[in-house]
Formats: structure tokens, sequence, C-alpha cells
């Protein structure tokens, strides 16, 4: 038993270092910070922790097997713990902010198993690719206060840099038999520490597979997919002039409940020739919403030429330029002080062109970026990086 924050320390990187055989170790942590370092480093292999529930005296090994190397150095910490409550709001991982759920309210508990899984790489430099297993425990599916159909139950991760589980379905194979859900894909954008199993039917919220927008015959195209969808009742399309301050502009039918792509569009035939914000409100039969990301869409139209500037990646502007005529413009980014920081020659064709231009540096600051063709109209826009 591990007890009071401690690591047990794997320093053998071979998948075989844990034996799983007899009683297979019977490792018990039951705490978060009660952990398994495991020294793998650019290993490959099935990696299992033999863990162990004392309280119900049975064996809950824990796979991870590594199919692509993460880089050299790196390592995995493991634990595992329940609670005697069903609701995992209560003691959820550090870095686990909600149980929220488009279903059922704001805490999604009781479509949760009552456990929580740590598999944390840290030190990589690239984290490895692997598929996990888990073993579960019938009481902590079918506790009081749980509402879960066992055979529904699939893998879900917590996202700590965006604050959800989002955009990671309930993945795995269950068998209730043997009380595992196995066969559960992890690329490496997704080896995120925590972990959980959940009810596919009433999954912790699903974000868009994507949003975009674009000019098409001078009128604002908007697409979006989602993954899959739990009681979704509607979108609200959302715009806005200052991604500030936002407006519906239209609804359109969710599809209530899916478990495939789907893809919607919707077009703004009133865009100004400065540009909109837009977002997506979805909204569930219960009534809770949730607002996806926003997106910028230059203007599509303009009598004469005009520019929109956004910054779009490291010491970069982009320059949306719209040119009732082609020709040979010329755009020059300013600092504050009205020094000259770049010059950059373009044609210009007759309608929408987008350009990128590098500086060697950046800074938080004021810009103002100015394009000419020589007439005696040329065009300044400011942006502020912060």
């Amino acid at each position: 038993m591990i007890r009071n924050s401690a690591y047990l320390v794997v320093a053998n990187g071979n998948a075989n270092a844990i034996t799983t055989a007899g009683t297979g170790g019977r490792i018990i942590t039951e705490a978060e910070n009660n952990r398994v370092r495991w020294n793998i480093s650019n290993n490959t292999g099935t990696y299992t922790i033999p863990y162990y529930d004392d309280d119900n005296a049975q064996e809950i090994p824990f796979s991870v097997a590594i199919t692509s190397a993460g880089s050299a150095g790196g390592r995995i910490d493991f634990s595992t713990y329940d609670n005697a409550s069903w609701n995992n709001s209560t003691y959820q991982p550090s870095d686990v902010t909600n149980m929220n759920s488009f279903v059922g309210g704001a805490n999604n508990s009781a479509k949760v198993i009552d456990r929580f899984w740590i598999a944390d790489a840290t030190s990589y430099g690239t984290r490895p690719t692997a598929t996990l297993s888990f073993t579960y425990i019938d009481g902590e599916w079918n506790a009081a206060g749980n509402t879960i159909t066992e055979g529904n139950l699939g893998a879900q991760r917590f996202d700590s840099g965006n604050g959800d589980w989002d955009a990671y379905t309930p993945q795995g194979t269950v068998a209730t038999g043997a009380n595992t859900v196995t066969a559960v894909p992890v690329a490496t954008a997704d080896f995120f520490r925590s972990w959980t199993l959940v009810d596919n039917t009433s999954p912790l919220p699903i974000e868009l597979l994507s949003f975009s927008g674009s000019c098409v015959s001078g009128n604002v195209a908007l697409k979006w997919s989602t993954a899959s969808e739990t009681n979704n009742a509607f979108f609200s399309i959302e715009k806005s002039a200052d991604g500030i301050t936002f407006e519906t502009l239209a609804t359109v039918n969710g599809a209530g409940n899916s478990s495939s792509v789907i893809n919607y569009s919707y077009t703004d035939y009133s865009s100004p020739v400065a540009g909109s914000y837009y977002r997506l409100r979805q909204t569930d039969f219960n009534g809770s919403t949730k607002n996806s990301p926003f997106i910028f869409v230059p203007a599509c139209a303009d009598p004469d030429a005009d520019i929109n500037v956004y910054n779009e990646g490291p010491n970069t502007f982009t320059v949306a330029v719209h040119a009732a005529t082609a020709g040979n413009y010329t755009i020059r980014i300013y600092n504050a002080l009205g020094q000259i920081l770049t010059t950059k020659s373009i044609y210009i064709a007759e309608g929408y062109t987008k350009t990128s231009i590098q500086l060697e540096n950046i800074d938080k600051a004021m810009y103002f970026v100015n394009i000419s063709n020589g007439s005696d109209n040329p065009v300044t826009k400011k942006i502020v990086i912060n």
C-alpha cells in the first residue's frame, strides 16, 4: 500500500519490470497523490499496474500499451482512487475543474463511475501514443445515486489546457462479464493525466470538431461539425462587431442524439465591410447552454480597397485586403512612434486577398498597417497585440 503522497519508483523502463503473475503485486494507491512512478523513457510495450481494491478484495489492473514511443527521459505517474460518494465533483483530481455535462444540469456525476485513474505522462518532450485498458468494480457503477447502464461504459479524459472534457467522446470496448473497458486509443495530443469511465449515452461535454467561416459570393458561409450529440436541441449563431458583445443572428436545429459526425452550415447575407466575429451557442433540451470559441471572418465586399489585420501565429501579421480594382500595392507596418518596421510589395487581384507578413519579433504593443497603390487614398488600420 502506498500512503501519504509517496512514490513507488520503478527505474526499469521495461514493460516486465512489474510482475502480474500470481496475486499480481496488488498495489493499493486509493488517493490521487499516492503514485507509482514508472521511468518508461522511450520504450514501448504493455505496462500494467496491478492495482488492488482492499475494500472489495478485488484486483483491478490498469494497462498502458505504448505503441509509439515518447521521447527519452519521460515517465508516467500512475494512481487510481474512489470515494464513498457517487458525487465525483467532491473528490475530482486536482487538475479537473468540473464534472459538467450537457445532460442533466451542471453535474454529470450520476453517469460517471465512482473512480478516477491518473496516468500523468511527465518529462516528455513528445508524449507516447498508447492504448489503455481499465478494470472497474461493480459497486462503483451501480452505487446508489448513479444511473449508469454498464454496457454503455467508455473512457474519457479531462483536458487541463482547455478546462473541459471536450473533443474526446467515450472510447473503448466494454466487457461487463470481465468488468473491463479496453482498446481505448490515446494519441499524443490526448495523453492527459485524469481519466474516468462514463455512460456513453450521457457523456461529459463534447466540443465541436470544427467551426469556420469564409466568404462566398460576397456573403459569409459558416460551417461546423459535431462528433456526437446528446439531447442537442439547437444552435444559436451569434455575431459581433468587436468580439465582446454578441447578438443572435439565427438558430439551427440540432440532431438531438447522434454518435456520428454531422455537418452544419448557415450563410450570413448581412456581413458588414469591416468583418465580423461569430460564435455558436449550443442549447440542449434541458435548457443548458455552452458557447463555442469565436472566429473572425474578414469583410467579404467593399467598394474601395480596405484591410483587416490580425495576429496569426508567432511573429506574424495576417493582412486581409479587399480591393475594387486589381493592381500593385505596398503594405507598410509602423510602430506607435511612426517608425516603419517592414515594407512589402504585393500584387492584389480584384476582390479578396490574404497575405502574411513576418517580423523578427512582435512585442505586446500597438501597430499600424498601411496599404497604398500610389493613389491619394491610402488605408491604415490599427492592431493591438496583447
